[in-house]
């Protein structure tokens, strides 16, 4: 590589797309990855563009919203307390396999914001137990807000949400076109408005062995807005099982959902 990188973005958008480069050799756009370039080279376009770094190997994190500690490293034996701290230190450049595992509690009450990661790996959020009714997350807001990332996936299993405020999500999704769901289960507390996933502008989901919690369902199943693509693999959701609008996509491989 003979120069670093310029950004063509303001910064307004390089915060959105922190990965987005342009290779002054190439006259390429593009992503970090894209361009082949090794671990050491895109640690020093990361520093250039005052981002995150990347990472250099799989990581896992462990979350104990009872017993754990945001001051911890994050192992099982010293877990964090909260999944957003998880999120929050981890690189935006994704190379590798991570993972945040979640021990099993009642009392998640969290509203977290997965933004700006990219690259060619994947971030995983799992229930540790294996089971969804193990692990219940409430809160009066957005449960999962992922927003402005393009990894190879993301990944939510083994867990439970509950909604308590009107017109809020258990996941909400916007830019962010590689995201599936699995094994987990969704409610509200009869709230209107309510949604188990809410795709928002260009997103592809995957939905696989969902169901609700159980007569304690969200208003609305899935919401397919904006060009985005949710695949279903799993029984009927929420009182409003699916809902589509402005060119969104909802199918179960065989035939189109209304």
């Amino acid at each position: 590589m003979s120069s670093y990188p310029a950004t063509i973005f303001s910064p307004r958008e390089r915060e959105n797309w922190p990965g987005i480069i342009y290779d002054p050799d190439k006259k390429t756009l593009g992503f970090a990855e894209d361009f082949n370039y090794s671990d050491d080279e895109i640690v020093a376009i990361e520093s250039v563009l005052g981002c995150n770094p990347v990472t250099t190997g799989d990581i896992t994190y462990y979350v104990d919203c009872d017993n754990g500690d945001d001051d911890n490293p994050g192992t099982e034996a010293e877990p964090f307390k909260t999944i957003q701290h998880a999120i929050d230190v981890l690189p935006k450049c994704v190379r590798h396999s991570i993972t945040i595992r979640l021990k099993s509690s009642q009392n998640y009450a969290e509203a977290v914001l997965i933004t700006g990661f990219y690259g060619p790996g994947e971030l995983r959020i799992f229930g540790l137990s294996g089971s969804a009714n193990d692990v219940l997350i409430t809160k009066d807001d957005d449960i999962f807000y992922c927003l402005y990332n393009n990894l190879s996936r993301l990944d939510f299993r083994f867990f439970s949400g509950r909604v308590t405020a009107n017109g809020k999500h258990i996941f909400r999704t916007y830019l962010s076109p590689h995201i599936n769901i699995q094994n987990v289960k969704g409610g509200d507390n009869g709230n209107t408005g309510t949604r188990f996933l809410y795709a928002g502008r260009l997103d592809h989901v995957n939905v696989i062995n969902c169901s609700d919690i159980d007569a304690d369902k969200c208003a609305y199943g899935l919401y397919a807005d904006y060009g985005s693509i949710v695949g279903v693999y799993n029984s009927a959701l929420g009182d409003i099982n699916y809902k589509v609008d402005d060119g969104g996509m909802i199918t179960d491989g065989s035939s189109f959902k209304p």
